[in-house]
C-alpha cells in the first residue's frame, strides 16, 4: 500500500525517525494520482541492525479529495540502523625518556598519570551535548 523511501539512519540513540513514502496502486489510487506519506516510525530498539518498525503517526498529503482513507497502518519498513563513525586520533604525549612513564608507553600501557580521555582526540561534530560529555 506505501511504498516508502529508503529506511535507514545513523545510530543516535533513539528509536524514532520519519519517513516519506507514496500510496501505491494497492491502495486504489487512479492512474496519475499520487498522494504522498509522512511518517513518524518506532522501531524495536535503537541499536545498529535491521528492525522492524510500527507506524506511530502518519499524514496523507496531495489531492486526497477524491480518496478516503483510514490511516490505520500499524507495520512500517525494516529500518537499518548504521553505526555512527567517530574519528580518533591520539594526542600528543612528552615525557622523559628512560622515566616509568616512558617505559610504560613502550609496553603500550597508559602511564597512571594519565586518563585514556586525555590522550584520545575526537574529531568530530557532536550531535548533541549529551553525547559530547559521553565522550
Amino acid at each position: 500500500m506505501i511504498d516508502w523511501e529508503k529506511a535507514e539512519k545513523t545510530f543516535d540513540g533513539k528509536d524514532e525517525l520519519k519517513l516519506k513514502g507514496v500510496l501505491n496502486s494497492k491502495a486504489g489510487l487512479k492512474s496519475g494520482d499520487e498522494i504522498k506519506v509522512s511518517a513518524t516510525l518506532k522501531t524495536s530498539t535503537p541499536s545498529v541492525g535491521t528492525h522492524e518498525s510500527q507506524v506511530k503517526k502518519m499524514e496523507l498529503l496531495g489531492d486526497t479529495s477524491n480518496y478516503t482513507y483510514e490511516t490505520d497502518v500499524e507495520k512500517g519498513p525494516d529500518v537499518a540502523i548504521t553505526a555512527k563513525n567517530y574519528k580518533v586520533s591520539l594526542k600528543e604525549i612528552s615525557v622523559s625518556y628512560g622515566s616509568q612513564e616512558w617505559k610504560d608507553l613502550v609496553a603500550g600501557k597508559i602511564p597512571e598519570s594519565y586518563k585514556l580521555k586525555d590522550i584520545l582526540d575526537f574529531q568530530t561534530n557532536f550531535d548533541s551535548e549529551e553525547e559530547k560529555t559521553y565522550f
